[in-house]
């Protein structure tokens, strides 16, 4: 009888039914057939059908085909019905990808140990995929069968790293097993072991390892006698080569930091808060000191610029600062100065908040430092606690700095007194407070310059003024300073300007004069170009009517008629016109260039390198009859000197037709200029401004230079993105015979496959260069077996040559 003929999702559960009470000779076939052809039964209610009437075997092939679908109920019932034997279950392990759950699930308090013992026996038998089907059942069983586990403590040597995996699962039962009972030297023994497979060959090894200690920490399962044991084998996989290793290991730490079991030392893990008990100040220095060694390999994965692990290496040292560890504020200025990579940016600045809302006053702690500047900007930090520190006279300096980097613009009151505030500290300082309390006034003179608009008579400008002629020694950028304030509040900054030089005049200071001639200028420049800016603009804004009504006389002119009407202002009127105020000084300039006097020359080429910006004419003028001779002139002095090479680069943005990129790249063997001249290039370069041709073995040369190598090495990597670039360097290095071939080889590496093959043969066909070096590029180039093959005839002859 064919009882599946007409077997479908409606009548199977009867059909079922009929096979069961025909009693067939042939049931248990059937029975399979019902069971494993037909998709659409439901496989719950047809066990219940089934009852117990369930074989061994039946279950076997029921579980395999439908564990997913059983109801637990049902799981249960088949687990009651049936007892698959232990050979059947080893069996298994090579079957589906069900097959743990499957074993899992037959197994009991019964069979379990005798399964265990039957399957290590048969281990090394079993397929690699068996082996990891077995590591996963092993580690969900009861750890009570483990109790005598050095009878599997051959799993931690099996060169299948999923079974050590497992037995360190096993371990972890265990430790708990064992703290229940209080069998502490038991404990102590599988911690020992734990510590010992921190070395594993495998990173997977090693990374579960560091996950059990991070549970045993955090559930209080590490012996106090053991602990400092544990945390110095934690802190050798700190440097491991594997990155989710090395995670691993700073989240862990940073766990045992922020849970640290001193709690009688609070927040304050300093070596000097000591404690009155012996054995705890013994066990507290030595955790410090664990801890000391895990902050220097963090400050060191710093400087070694790893970018894998920044983020857990950053919330570690964060810690220890929080913490007070030594060396901790050094780490925290490293972590400080990521703040300039977008990458890390927003993390940093989360670390700063936290930092700055679980220490007060620590904020103090990081002032005169550039990242910081950049940093501060983000911070939400108010500017009234810091002008309440200045009142009260703390931390007068630190403050005055905050509040200038906060860039918030302040009441034109506040500003008055800050400025009498500092002036009164500048001219009562002493020796040991000068500079402090000058950098303080030049701090205010920034905070002043971003008050609102203010009358030109206002007493804020008569004291700065005043301030600038009672200065009994000259000091950079004073002058530069104070005019920016009068350019950037006052309503009428000419008037400001004028008055001040007068007064500079009547006190014959020829440095402040040769300064301010020249911040004039470029300041001037610069409001004359916003001011064109602005009218262009407001052409289309109907909020800009004041501009509209004071220019009334172009409002007429189209864009271009503006420019050249500015431009005419700028180079003519500005410098070259002799009704100008400052075209007076002009023969008083350059002839200061020339001064014996070092700090008057220095100013005076300074002040023309400014000229030069602002007006084209007097760039050609004095270019090269002043301004490169007193570059190249090596009695200037390096001071000198890299004073007036740093304007290069911005000769080259405003001029580029008219300058020599020979004579800037020549710079780079001048021993006083070329750290400089190659932060131009490097700029230059990046900007587009530039080009290497013609002067790619004088970039190469520097490449182990001890000022600038590092910096050299940053370029060719840069522009070995850019193939021509890279080439041409490659190339007259190659035929240059004053470069290394330890060199050469360096930037065969930095070219890329692709134009290996053309580059190499305009090398070989070169005769002015030896055979040597063409036969080091070959080799050092490894070109492709295509290349080769194509080009066989060519470098046989060159070989045989």
């Amino acid at each position: 009888m064919n009882y599946f003929e007409n077997i479908n999702q409606n009548n199977h559960l009867t059909i079922l039914k009929n096979i069961l009470d025909e009693e067939s000779t042939d049931i248990d076939t059937l029975l399979v057939q019902y069971f494993t052809k037909y998709d659409f039964i439901e496989i719950n209610k047809s066990i219940q059908i089934l009852g117990n009437k369930i074989t061994n075997s039946l279950a076997l092939i029921i579980i395999e085909k439908h564990y997913k679908d059983l109801s637990e109920s049902i799981k249960e019932h088949i687990k009651n019905q049936t007892n698959i034997n232990i050979k059947t279950l080893i069996s298994l392990l090579e079957s589906n990808d069900n097959a743990s759950e499957i074993i899992l699930f037959a197994l009991n308090k019964d069979n379990s140990e005798q399964f265990i013992k039957e399957s290590l026996l048969k281990l090394n038998s079993l397929s690699v995929k068996a082996q990891k089907t077995l590591s996963f059942i092993l580690k969900e069983l009861d750890s009570c069968y483990y109790v005598n586990y050095n009878n599997f403590i051959s799993l931690l040597n099996h060169e299948n790293h999923n079974l050590r995996v497992a037995f360190i699962s096993i371990i972890e039962g265990l430790i708990v097993y064992f703290k229940e009972v209080n069998n502490l030297e038991e404990i102590a023994n599988l911690t020992k072991i734990l510590c010992e497979r921190l070395r594993d060959v495998n990173y997977v090894v090693r990374n579960k390892v560091l996950g059990t200690l991070s549970f045993l920490f955090r559930n209080h399962f590490i012996l106090l006698k053991e602990r400092n044991m544990v945390i110095e084998s934690i802190l050798e996989r700190i440097v491991d080569k594997t990155v989710v290793v090395r995670k691993k290991v700073l989240n862990l730490l940073s766990q045992l930091l922020l849970n640290h079991p001193f709690k009688n030392k609070g927040n304050n893990l300093s070596i000097s808060n000591t404690h009155s008990n012996v054995e705890y100040e013994k066990e507290f220095k030595s955790f410090v000191q664990l801890m000391n060694t895990a902050l220097e390999k963090c400050i060191f994965m710093l400087d070694c610029n790893l970018k894998t692990d920044i983020l857990e290496i950053c919330t570690f040292i964060k810690l220890c600062f929080l913490y007070n560890l030594d060396n901790s504020y050094n780490g925290m200025v490293k972590v400080l100065n990521l703040v300039f990579n977008s990458e890390y940016k927003e993390h940093i600045i989360k670390i700063f908040k936290d930092v700055i809302e679980s220490k007060k006053n620590v904020i103090y702690q990081f002032v005169n430092n550039k990242a910081f500047e950049e940093l501060i900007k983000h911070l939400d930090v108010s500017y009234e606690p810091l002008l309440v520190n200045i009142k009260n006279n703390q931390l007068i300096s630190e403050s005055i700095y905050i509040l200038r980097h906060l860039n918030k613009s302040i009441s034109t009151k506040l500003t008055l007194y800050l400025i009498q505030y500092t002036t009164q500290l500048l001219f009562n300082s002493h020796s040991d407070n000068l500079i402090e309390n000058l950098n303080s006034y030049k701090n205010t003179l920034y905070i002043v310059s971003n008050s609102p608009k203010i009358e030109y008579k206002h007493e804020i400008f008569g004291i700065i003024t005043k301030n600038i002629i009672k200065m009994r020694f000259y000091e950079y950028n004073i002058i530069s300073d104070t005019l920016k304030v009068f350019y950037s509040i006052s309503k009428d900054p000419e008037k400001n300007s004028l008055k001040l030089l007068k007064m500079i005049i009547e006190s014959k200071n020829k440095l402040n004069l040769l300064d301010f001639i020249g911040s004039l200028a470029l300041l001037e420049f610069n409001r004359l170009t916003k001011i064109e800016n602005d009218i262009k603009n407001s052409k289309n804004d109907n909020n800009q009517e004041d501009l509209k009504e004071n220019f009334q006389f172009i409002n007429e002119m189209n864009d271009i008629e503006v420019s050249n009407y500015f431009y005419q202002l700028k180079e003519y009127d500005l410098l070259n016109n002799p009704s100008n105020v400052l075209n007076q000084f002009k023969e008083l300039l350059i002839k200061e260039c020339f001064s014996d006097n070092l700090l008057i020359r220095k100013l005076a080429n300074i002040s023309l390198c400014k000229w030069m910006l602002v007006s084209q004419r007097t760039f050609h003028k004095y270019y090269k009859d002043v301004y490169l001779v007193n570059l190249t002139n090596v009695d200037n002095g390096p001071e000198i000197r890299n004073a007036l090479i740093i304007f290069l680069h911005d000769f080259a943005l405003y001029y580029n037709p008219y300058i020599n990129y020979k004579e800037i790249f020549n710079f780079l063997i001048d021993k006083d200029l070329k750290k400089n001249t190659i932060l131009i290039i490097y700029n230059l370069l990046n900007k587009n401004i530039i080009r290497v041709n013609g002067n790619g073995s004088l970039l190469s040369s520097q490449l182990n230079d001890d000022q600038i190598g590092v910096i050299v090495r940053t370029i060719l990597k840069t522009v070995s993105k850019n193939l021509n670039m890279i080439s041409v360097i490659f190339y007259e290095s190659f035929i240059d015979e004053n470069i290394s071939n330890e060199i050469l080889k360096y930037l065969c590496g930095l070219i890329p496959q692709s134009v290996r093959g053309s580059l190499f043969l305009k090398c070989i066909k070169n005769n002015t260069v030896c055979d040597e070096r063409k036969k080091l590029i070959l080799v050092e180039f490894n070109l492709k077996e295509k290349f080769v093959s194509d080009n066989k005839h060519l470098l046989n002859k060159f070989l045989q040559n």
